[in-house]
């Protein structure tokens, strides 16, 4: 007894390929209106850009109070430096 491949096809396994709705541009190909089509744009990228932007606005508001913290430590570091040049002045007098 021949067992059948499980990869060979047959007439029972065809399915008609579904009918894509004609893109943009086969519209544009055939269309004699001056005004374009209006585009259409995936919800779904929508969303993506708009996540997008709002990372970068957390990244960016991340960024101010990170470059603060830096900023707030050099001051400090600074005024440290300027109390002990004072108190090395006062120990050579």
């Amino acid at each position: 007894m021949v067992e059948s491949d499980p990869s060979d096809s047959s007439d029972d396994d065809y399915q008609d390929i579904p009918q894509m709705p004609p893109q943009q541009h086969d519209h544009e190909a055939g269309s004699s209106s001056s005004a374009p089509p209006t585009p259409q744009t995936d919800p779904a990228l929508l969303a993506i850009v708009e996540r997008m932007r709002q990372d970068q606005a957390r990244q960016a508001q991340e960024t101010v109070a990170a470059l603060a913290q830096v900023q707030a430590r050099q001051d400090e570091f600074q005024r440290q430096q300027q109390a002990i040049q004072q108190q090395q002045l006062l120990m050579q007098q």
